[in-house]
């Protein structure tokens, strides 16, 4: 009994809410009228860069110079530095070197090592980004 008397009140109030919601859209959709609006673009404004297409594939790492480049992951570095060894161990003549970076959100050109990474970047031939996890 009580509960067939909480379930009729529980249906009142939600009608009564439905009502007074739909009054209030009714009365902001007529008082609309004055409004501007300004449409944005969800792209944001963006610097024009020239963009390169990819280098062409090296025929052999041999006598080459290699740069890993470990990101600000925990296991990025270990694994630069296995990596230097194994491919040390199948191209000896070949000069292998890691540069690693500590930002999380932010290029490398950005930070205050830019130069230092622009110098590490154009002595290499080619280049291993590793990410960490």
């Amino acid at each position: 009994m009580h509960r067939r008397a909480f379930l009729r009140s529980l249906e009142t109030l939600c009608m009564v809410v439905f009502f007074f919601t739909a009054y209030i859209g009714i009365s902001f959709a007529a008082d609309q009228s004055n409004n501007k609006y300004e449409v944005l673009n969800p792209w944001g404004e963006t610097d024009q860069e020239i963009l390169k297409g990819i280098s062409p594939r090296l025929e052999s790492l041999e006598g080459k110079n290699i740069g890993l480049f470990a990101n600000y992951k925990h296991s990025a570095i270990p694994i630069a530095v296995s990596l230097k060894e194994w491919l040390g161990s199948m191209y000896p003549d070949a000069k292998i070197n890691i540069y690693s970076s500590d930002q999380q959100k932010e290029r490398e050109l950005d930070t205050k090592r830019a130069e230092t990474f622009k110098k590490w970047a154009q002595g290499n031939d080619a280049v291993i980004l590793l990410v960490g996890s």
